[in-house]
């Protein structure tokens, strides 16, 4: 395969998933023809230093790639800065990218699925990003390919183009306008998911590490979709207490399987139109009921 999509790798303090993440991604079939830029974030206190460090002497010993490049932050810049300004800084040299953080481990086939996918989907602009992850969903009757199109994006092992990256408001310019639209607000959690709007306000109101929900809010306001996998090309190993995002939990509702087999070309729809039926599997991903069951059973332990 020719014209290999570069791929960003973002780590911090979490070694031992840093380890994982890299030698399943050493394993796959087009990592030695692939470039891997590696970001390394800075340490947020002292008690970040070491751990850093320790980070940062791992990353000297990577190989198995076609050219790798290490960039190590001097100050914590926070994930936000870190994801955006180095998703930028490659896609606007390379035109597209493959982006991973250090608790995703990938299936031996995810460069294969993604780079097909990005050349495929290039000239499509409707879609904003292509998934490496993809929930347990099952394929409605007669559907015969291997993606399909849903209104959200994924953190967990993506890829994008620079017109598209670039297109993004991060500033959430209309904020002010949509808040007091009631009918937008519902409109953009039926669009990608019930959880939608609370975490774009938690995003407004100041919390960090939300790079992606501005991701969502803009696929939703110039419709635009991701593409992703009915059977995952990634898996998130990072639910526990160093996490930014995903605290540790006994139970997950996010139910996958990872890939295992040896598939290295997909069925891909160039003419991929959004299925109402995947799409209300979907949503009851992030439905309230299901997410109110999943955390009594995580507080409980049952």
């Amino acid at each position: 395969m020719e014209n290999l999509s570069p791929i960003v790798l973002f780590a911090f303090i979490r070694l031992d998933t840093l380890q994982k993440t890299v030698a399943a991604l050493q394993n796959n079939y087009l990592a030695s023809q692939s470039d891997l830029f590696v970001f390394v974030d800075g340490p947020r206190n002292e008690q970040d230093v070491e751990s850093v460090l320790v980070v940062q002497e791992f990353c000297h010993t990577i190989n198995g790639f076609k050219n790798i490049e290490l960039n190590f932050n001097e100050k914590n810049i926070g994930l936000d800065v870190s994801i955006i300004s180095g998703v930028t800084k490659i896609v606007n040299k390379y035109g597209s990218v493959i982006v991973l953080e250090d608790d995703i481990i990938t299936a031996r086939n995810f460069l294969n699925y993604m780079n097909q996918s990005l050349m495929f989907y290039k000239n499509d602009s409707r879609i904003m990003m292509i998934s490496g992850f993809g929930l347990r969903v099952v394929k409605p009757f007669g559907y015969e390919y291997d993606v399909y199109m849903f209104g959200r994006s994924s953190s967990w092992g993506w890829g994008t183009w620079n017109e598209r990256w670039n297109s993004i408001d991060w500033q959430i310019s209309d904020w002010k306008q949509f808040r007091n639209n009631i009918k937008e607000i519902r409109s953009f959690n039926k669009w990608g998911g019930s959880d939608l709007y609370r975490m774009l306000k938690q995003y407004m109101r100041g919390r960090k590490g939300m790079w992606d929900i501005r991701v969502c809010y803009n696929m939703f306001k110039t419709k635009r979709y991701a593409i992703f996998p009915f059977v995952s090309k990634t898996q998130n190993i990072g639910f526990g207490e160093n996490a930014t995002h995903c605290k540790k939990v006994k139970f997950n509702r996010f139910i996958h399987d990872l890939d295992i087999s040896d598939n290295i070309v997909f069925n891909l729809d160039e003419n991929i139109i959004p299925n109402t039926t995947i799409i209300k599997k979907r949503l009851f991903y992030y439905s309230f009921i299901l997410r109110l069951y999943y955390k009594i059973h995580n507080f409980l332990n049952i």
